[in-house]
């Protein structure tokens, strides 16, 4: 898997909205697995789109409780790095406010997911 950026930012209960390698994603994540949830996990659902200068870009894949546009090509290694983020997110009465009106920053990696700060190549949204 190619390294991935993200950066995050809450926004009322249990939906964050945020960058990946510059697509804009909406995810609701909940403290529990579900059967709705991809694979049965804890992501809801999950929007990526082009960040085109358009108003909403084009979606690029889509899933509420089932797959509505499936990631293909390249853009699998991209669910794929924003699916692992997600479940790794602690409970969220705590990722809620570590995030809520500030954006954070990940590095999703092979073998981890590391936070940094703001670099001159990184988008703000």
């Amino acid at each position: 898997m190619a390294d991935h950026k993200i950066a995050v930012t809450s926004l009322e209960g249990i939906w964050m909205r945020g960058l990946i390698d510059n697509y804009i994603f909406y995810a609701k994540v909940c403290d529990e697995a579900s059967g709705f949830g991809i694979d049965c996990g804890r992501i809801i659902k999950l929007h990526v789109r082009t960040s085109d200068s358009d108003k909403r870009g084009k979606e690029i894949f889509a899933y509420e409780r089932g797959w509505d546009k499936f990631p293909r090509g390249k853009y699998k290694g991209i669910a794929q790095a924003l699916i692992r983020f997600c479940e790794s997110l602690p409970e969220q009465a705590i990722w809620r406010h570590t995030f809520y009106k500030r954006v954070r920053r990940f590095l999703i990696t092979d073998d981890d997911i590391l936070e940094y700060e703001k670099d001159n190549t990184d988008s703000d949204f």
